[in-house]
């Protein structure tokens, strides 16, 4: 090694890396370069060595070809697909190999416009890549799963995530209550919160939710019931209903887990 360089590490020492505590709440996405036959293979063989981290690992390729190789050797592992994609052909070319739309800004289909088009279609939408803080808001407020920047500090003081009480008192859903958020800096405030009904007069109704995972890919069937909810995944789960941020409904169940709802029409 020469003085003042350092070795690149491997994809085996990378996802030792992500095996460490301190990493246990990072995500890890795996761009794939080599587009030859063996590599999906070759991927699949060092990270069976790592079965803690599939989780929270992500490819994405800008060839469409070896999306379905990634699928049939991994399938419980996301792909995307960073190419450009119209608003015509990205049903055809992408729901047979179960991909999620990763496209750079100049794309025809990705757009604040045509973000609440592919929430109908429970698609996972990333885009690549803001230079931009004010555009970079409007990414994150369009409801994208993922946005590449350049800076991702110009998100620090926007809220990530919230933790809400779990019983509510009449009184408290009139006059607004106190909640934790967390902001993408990793500070967190007490921010007033609001109690959302579901009714027709507020605009949430069981017909104007849709729910996003935070992986990909596709809508969870729910039942609502008075001010709850009852998700069927993974049993019945009753949750909250909180309001934190513009166009997002933020649900917490007894666990303690949140889960993101976003209208769509």
């Amino acid at each position: 090694m020469l003085a003042g360089q350092s070795e690149i590490p491997t994809l085996d020492d990378m996802l030792e890396i992500l095996e460490k505590e301190e990493f246990s709440d990072k995500l890890m996405i795996l761009e794939i370069k080599d587009n030859s036959p063996e590599m999906p293979d070759k991927i699949a063989e060092v990270i069976d060595k790592h079965p803690d981290v599939r989780n929270r690992l992500l490819f994405i390729a800008f060839s469409e070809n070896i999306l379905p190789d990634l699928a049939e050797k991994m399938p419980d592992i996301p792909r995307g697909f960073l190419d450009s994609l119209s608003t015509d052909d990205f049903l055809r070319r992408m729901s047979p190999v179960n991909a999620f739309i990763d496209n750079i800004l100049a794309a025809q289909l990705v757009s604040v416009a045509n973000a609440e088009m592919l929430r109908d279609y429970g698609y996972s939408v990333w885009a690549w890549t803001y230079n931009d803080a004010g555009a970079l808001v409007s990414g994150m407020h369009a409801g994208f799963l993922g946005l590449t920047a350049n800076n991702a500090g110009d998100l620090a003081p926007y809220i990530r995530s919230i933790s809400a009480p779990q019983t509510l008192s009449a009184k408290e859903a009139r006059n607004g209550y106190m909640v934790t958020a967390t902001l993408f800096d990793g500070t967190q405030k007490q921010v007033k919160a609001k109690w959302v009904a579901i009714s027709e007069k507020t605009g949430v109704d069981k017909d104007s939710l849709y729910y996003v995972d935070e992986y990909p890919i596709v809508a969870i069937p729910y039942q609502f019931a008075g001010d709850s909810m009852s998700l069927d995944y993974w049993g019945n789960t009753i949750v909250q209903h909180i309001s934190f941020r513009k166009d997002t409904l933020v649900m917490k169940n007894q666990w303690g887990d949140v889960s993101c709802f976003v209208p769509v029409k």
